[in-house]
């Protein structure tokens, strides 16, 4: 995890079900064992959906060497910081190494300091890096991420935002971290 930096939630929220508890929420997608692939052969995109959540949907590239996060969103932010995102990348990822065997990078455009977090604890602070302004910070380079908001100024209309996060994915590196997610 990048620092002890709070971060506001500043999305949108749909609270699906107002009427059911946030503790019956999570207990009830914390109950749900298995999350299914949901395939788009329209837009070509592969979707992760749980109770209540919005979900994560990707994208492999044409080489299948890639996988894009193309839109990631707990969905009510009391769902929010109770591990529903970490479920669910990894999921997408086990998703990705069953089936495109040359995967090797995970790429995100425009991402909070929630979702760079939720990256570094699935795939490890060693393998990602970040580029804003230009500036690449992290996974091959001399600068660690934590630079990235020491040198980089905060933005009040974008808060923690970064142009980008790119992970290298390692098969057993990731089954060795996940084990326990």
């Amino acid at each position: 995890m990048i620092g002890d930096i709070a971060i506001p939630i500043r999305t949108t929220t749909r609270n699906k079900k107002p009427e059911i508890s946030t503790a019956d929420k999570l207990a009830h997608i914390h109950q749900k064992q298995a999350i299914r692939p949901i395939i788009d052969p329209e837009m070509g995109s592969v979707k992760f959906k749980l109770p209540y959540v919005f979900g994560l949907e990707v994208e492999f590239s044409d080489d299948e060497s890639a996988m894009s996060i193309i839109q990631f969103n707990i969905g009510d932010k009391e769902l929010a910081g109770h591990g529903i995102g970490s479920r669910l990348l990894r999921h997408a990822i086990e998703y990705g190494f069953e089936n495109y065997e040359r995967l090797q990078r995970l790429t995100h455009a425009s991402a909070n300091l929630a979702l760079l977090n939720t990256v570094i604890k699935v795939v490890g602070e060693e393998y990602v890096s970040v580029c804003n302004r230009a500036e690449r910070y992290g996974f091959g380079t001399a600068r660690p991420l934590e630079d990235m908001f020491q040198t980089q100024p905060y933005r009040e209309e974008y808060p923690y935002l970064v142009d980008s996060v790119e992970a290298a994915l390692d098969r057993d590196a990731f089954r060795a971290r996940t084990a326990d997610i």
